[in-house]
């Protein structure tokens, strides 16, 4: 029977790896490879074992090892598969990809399912295990402190044009002008909370993208409106950048 070799970390399971475990049962003979301890890093880093143990008892996979501490190509050589499953995320370390060649092992890549991510899931539940809380809320918070202070600039703004329209007779132009800057500055401030919104509720990659965006093109504007899009496009970045 044709053997498939497939590795992650599997700090949490959720159904992106249910999805991927499932399409790389169908290959063949499945056996997993857990990410070793010194591979994985994350904050959030369960014991291989324990990883081990829950990949287990899912009951897809014919075989669950762990990896070898050095690399995941002297896996390959010990198990010798005829297919090596990847995640849409996945890169074949370098010299793996040379030996598979050698061998005439089939890489496959394996469709992304849904949007989930371990470190967001983790932030969403709350669950105390997760010790890079702090960090997961930075590009939220820093977020949508940017874009309250937008909220406030605009509506400044508005208030000026406001009151120069009442007590400056012939101010017209000014005050319209003052009217238009400030509608433009709350409507970025609303796309910034939006972004800010979007983060909150897992979906870090689209939140980072809208916030990042409106947050640069506000540094055109001035006083409230630069703090707040500097602190919108440090949120950005944060959130972009966090990893999953």
């Amino acid at each position: 029977m044709i053997k498939v070799l497939c590795g992650g970390k599997f700090n949490l399971i959720h159904k992106g790896h249910l999805f991927f475990l499932r399409e790389a049962k169908k290959l063949g003979e499945l056996v997993v490879v857990i990410a070793n301890d010194s591979h994985n890093k994350k904050p959030y880093a369960r014991p291989q074992g324990d990883r081990k143990k829950a990949v287990e008892e899912l009951h897809i996979a014919d075989k669950v090892i762990i990896g070898k501490p050095d690399s995941f190509v002297a896996t390959v050589k010990e198990e010798k598969p005829q297919i090596i499953a990847l995640g849409y995320d996945q890169i074949l370390p370098e010299d793996c990809v040379g030996y598979a060649k050698k061998h005439k092992i089939k890489v496959i890549k394996i469709a992304r399912h849904g949007n989930y991510s371990t470190s967001e899931l983790l932030y969403k539940s709350g669950n105390p295990n997760n010790r890079s809380d702090s960090m997961a809320n930075a590009p939220f918070i820093l977020s949508l402190i940017g874009g309250l202070l937008i909220l406030v600039q605009g509506l400044a703004t508005l208030a000026i044009g406001a009151t120069l329209a009442s007590a400056v007779p012939g101010a017209g132009a000014v005050t319209g002008l003052l009217g238009a800057l400030s509608a433009v500055v709350i409507i970025f401030a609303l796309l910034v909370l939006f972004g800010a919104w979007k983060m909150n509720k897992g979906d870090m990659r689209t939140g980072g993208i809208i916030v990042l965006v409106f947050s640069i093109v506000g540094l055109l504007g001035g006083g409230g409106l630069v703090i707040g899009s500097i602190l919108g496009i440090i949120g950005g970045i944060l959130a972009l950048t966090q990893k999953k």
